[in-house]
Formats: C-alpha cells, sequence, structure tokens
C-alpha cells in the first residue's frame, strides 16, 4: 500500500508539473513567434532607417559647414565695412577741421601761406 500511494503522489505530482509546465510552454511558443515577427520587421526597415540617418547626418553636416561659411564671410563683410565707416569718419573729421580752420584762420593748414584776398 506505501507503494501505491508514492506511486500516487508521483502521479500526482506529473500531472500538476505537466498541468504547469504546458500553458508555459504555450506562453513561451508565442513570445518566440513574437520575437520572430519582431526581428523580421527589424531586418526589414532597419537598413532603411540606418540610410535615412545616414543622409540626415550628412545634410546637417553640410548645413553646419555653410553655417559656419557664411558667418565667417559675414565676419570678414562687417570687418571691412567697419573699416571703410571708420576711415570714411577720419576723413570727414579732417575735411571738417580744415573747413574751420580756413574759417577761423583765412587760410588752409596745409598750405605755407595765407590765401590772398579777393579783389
Amino acid at each position: 500500500m506505501v507503494i501505491e500511494i508514492a506511486a500516487g503522489t508521483v502521479a500526482l505530482a506529473a500531472v500538476v508539473l505537466v498541468a504547469f509546465l504546458v500553458p508555459l510552454l504555450i506562453r513561451l511558443r508565442k513570445s518566440a513567434e513574437e520575437l520572430e515577427r519582431l526581428l523580421r520587421r527589424l531586418n526589414e526597415e532597419l537598413p532603411v532607417v540606418l540610410w535615412e540617418v545616414k543622409h540626415t547626418a550628412q545634410n546637417l553636416n553640410q548645413v553646419t559647414t555653410d553655417v559656419a561659411r557664411g558667418t565667417t564671410f559675414v565676419a570678414a563683410l562687417v570687418t571691412g565695412a567697419r573699416a571703410t565707416v571708420f576711415r570714411t569718419l577720419q576723413k570727414w573729421r579732417t575735411s571738417l577741421r580744415t573747413g574751420l580752420q580756413v574759417l577761423r584762420h583765412g587760410r588752409d593748414p596745409h598750405q605755407q601761406r595765407a590765401l590772398p584776398p579777393r579783389s
């Protein structure tokens, strides 16, 4: 009788184990199928995504290069314009000083003698 009880217990344990393992194996199979579908989809879509990322990076590099060149060009223009404005202001200043000196003293300071009066 002990052998029959032990055999019954082992049989019951086997039934419980099978009852537990069957749903687990079914879920595992479904998960493996979903993983396989995901991997197939990645194999199809990943090259396209990588191509787009590569070209986006190349476009960004080109835009960055163009912006850097444009910035350098604008900086050169501003520097040149600033120098031109400075030279023009210096010429105006010199002209105004000369004009004021002529008005004050009746002569051009760059000439050696006074201008003769007009008759």
